[in-house]
């Protein structure tokens, strides 16, 4: 049975979200919905015929193309969010009632970005294989570089190693800042950096990541890297068991001339490996849903011991 989300489904969302085999913080209402106001909201709860909420779907209306759903457009994934419980043949009675109900709202097309694999703490791949029998089609493939933090392997570059030793003979230190007080400081780097190099701005202004660090306090983790009194990098983790993500990554050019990244994710790596997490996630490095590639990006996190996963977007058409 579909339920279409209100705001009285908070709790049993949230709970269902911690209870899946596949969801994440992201997909909390706290997160969703700091942007509520961006996005009709078009979520979706299923529930078997014993009233257990098996199944969560996050979505909206697409901002911009007509009678068009997307899961979600204000999130790097959506999809069905799973219980362990449901399986292979319930999952495909789900994404049949989610289009029918689609339908009746007037949508020809559904979008779906289904959560990579790695979020998993078991196999939840159902939803692609429906997807595939429902007459999706692969419309967008972006590249992410993660490191697997548990096995042995691929480690850092020759050249990263360097750049770790130089960081060091330069004084550089870690700050694992719980209080957030280097938060404004890491901003405005970040902010100047992605001006100067490729002429956009955070996703997040820094108001709206106060508001999210608020909400999300345990998930959220900022380090940074001083050089004397000077803040020289710093990356903006959230950690999403069994992988920690690094969503905001950026260096002056003081910090990149003294391989301050290279220091800290060599200190992040060793980190996250000793407290259990299984991937070290550093975020794509494509644009235009894949299609153009920053090969300079790829290599540094390559060099980091990063390997390539896809981040996907399958259309359905609504039948």
């Amino acid at each position: 049975m579909i339920l279409p989300y209100t705001s009285d489904h908070r709790t049993l969302w949230d709970r269902t979200i911690d209870e899946s085999r596949n969801g994440t913080f992201l997909l909390h209402r706290s997160y969703m919905d700091y942007h509520r106001e961006r996005f009709e909201d078009a979520s979706l709860l299923w529930q078997d015929q014993r009233g257990r909420t098996l199944g969560l779907f996050p979505a909206c209306w697409h901002p911009r193309l007509p009678k068009t759903i997307v899961s979600h457009a204000g999130l790097t994934y959506g999809g069905c969010v799973l219980s362990p419980r449901i399986g292979l043949v319930q999952v495909g009675e789900m994404l049949r009632e989610i289009l029918a109900h689609y339908k009746q709202q007037g949508a020809e097309t559904l979008i779906v970005k289904p959560i990579p694999q790695i979020y998993a703490t078991l196999p939840a791949e159902e939803e692609l294989y429906w997807i595939n029998r429902l007459g999706g089609r692969l419309t967008a493939r972006s590249a992410s570089q993660t490191v697997a933090l548990q096995e042995e392997g691929v480690r850092f570059s020759t050249l990263r190693r360097r750049k770790v030793k130089r960081a060091e003979g330069e004084s550089c230190c870690i700050v694992d800042d719980t209080k957030l007080d280097d938060l404004p400081a890491f901003w405005q780097i970040l902010g100047e950096t992605l001006r100067s190099r490729h002429q956009v701005s955070p996703v997040h202004t820094l108001e709206e990541i106060h508001s999210l660090i608020r909400d999300n306090a345990p998930h959220i983790r900022l380090f940074t890297i001083r050089q004397g009194n000077q803040l020289v990098a710093g990356t903006l983790l959230f950690e999403m068991a069994p992988v920690v993500h690094a969503q905001y990554i950026s260096a002056s050019s003081a910090g990149r001339e003294v391989g301050a990244l290279d220091l800290l994710f060599h200190h992040l790596i060793e980190r996250y490996r000793q407290q259990g997490f299984r991937f070290l996630d550093f975020g794509i490095s494509t644009e235009d849903g894949g299609q153009v590639l920053n090969e300079g990006l790829t290599f540094q996190k390559e060099g980091f011991g990063g390997r390539t996963i896809c981040y996907d977007a399958y259309t359905i058409p609504i039948l």
